[in-house]
């Protein structure tokens, strides 16, 4: 009985961390801004709400597979290997900062809001370094407005997000 039980866990798990996956193609897809280098979009709230809820490691390989697909399936190849590094860094970073040692957290907290700012600044730091040696010093830096007034909105939407997503979680574990 306890097998079909670790089994039944592992393979929710699995359909969970899939669906979020592409969750985050999806959300990245099509709500696409033109920026300077690339779009912005809404897919790193849900980045960030991962990596809350299921860790850093997890919300590396999550949000690091689902942003890259979303690069392949919209025509920017050249960026899949820097978006799979760069967001899943920023996963990392959020949940380090976010989760306590138990893997405890609190989607209202200072630990969280700090998480999520740092997790963005990677973000906008990563990219534009990486557009700088794909397409120069100078475009590189211009992306930096847009993506920092993509991190502004992804924070806000990851609140509402988070703390509606919460409320069906705990739902899901009186299952």
């Amino acid at each position: 009985m306890e097998q079909n039980t670790n089994t039944r866990n592992k393979t929710l798990q699995l359909s969970i961390f899939a669906l979020y996956m592409a969750i985050i193609c999806i959300v990245t897809m099509f709500t696409k801004i033109p920026i300077p280098l690339g779009y912005a979009h809404i897919g790193d709230s849900i980045i960030l709400t991962f990596a809350l809820f299921y860790g850093g490691k997890n919300g590396f390989v999550v949000g690091g597979i689902g942003s890259a697909l979303s690069d392949l399936l919209s025509g920017f190849p050249q960026w899949i290997i820097p978006t799979l590094l760069i967001k899943g860094v920023m996963a990392l970073i959020m949940a380090a900062i976010a989760r306590k040692e138990d893997g405890t957290y609190k989607i209202l907290s200072i630990r969280t809001f700090i998480g999520a700012i740092a997790g963005m600044l990677f973000m906008v730091a990563g990219y534009v370094v990486a557009g700088m040696l794909m397409n120069g010093f100078a475009a590189g830096l211009a992306s930096a407005p847009g993506l920092l007034i993509k991190s502004v909105v992804n924070i806000i939407a990851f609140y509402i997000i988070s703390v509606v997503l919460d409320k069906t979680r705990k739902i899901e574990k009186k299952f």
